[in-house]
């Protein structure tokens, strides 16, 4: 049963990234209440790498690409986190997991109307992933040695050190 509740928050936002890409033309927030001239400013200075398709990127000021980008991030870090904990804090599966995750994601939203799929994506989910279970398992070693997890602290093993505290 243990094993299975470790699982669950992983289970719970691999649902929830699942049920976001599923969304066809996901555009939460409506460009109309900006002045002509930022959406203007904002079309002007996007940047398109590639015509289209998988292997092509864009890059914009567009509230909706901050919030798509922004929703990646935090979606696949906490993912990430989730898989590194129920794995057992092996970075080697708990990313793998994670990362074949946003693999399956982009697949996913390529039969999905309106969405595309993107190797700059799964790039981005990566490094998410990557970046916050390695804040996390940092996190975790500092408390620990710091004692504050409520872990026993490592015995001194010479005088001197004894002698200090």
């Amino acid at each position: 049963m243990r094993d299975l509740l470790r699982w669950l928050p992983a289970l719970a936002v691999m649902l929830a990234i699942y049920i976001f890409s599923g969304i066809p033309g996901l555009h939460p927030i409506s460009n109309s209440w900006l002045p002509r001239n930022i959406q203007v400013w904002i079309q002007q200075y996007s940047l398109q790498i590639g015509e289209g398709g998988f292997f092509s990127y864009a890059m914009s000021l567009d509230p909706n690409f901050i919030l798509h980008k922004a929703g990646h991030i935090l979606f696949f870090g906490m993912l990430g986190i989730a898989t590194f904990i129920a794995t057992r804090y092996s970075f080697p599966w708990g990313a793998g997991l994670a990362i074949s995750y946003a693999v399956l994601d982009e697949f996913h939203q390529s039969f999905t109307a309106g969405r595309t799929s993107r190797l700059g994506d799964i790039l981005l989910d990566s490094a998410a992933i990557l970046m916050f279970i390695w804040l996390f398992n940092r996190r975790l070693q500092k408390e620990a040695n710091d004692g504050s997890l409520g872990l026993k602290q490592k015995k001194c093993c010479n005088k001197s050190c004894r002698k200090r505290k």
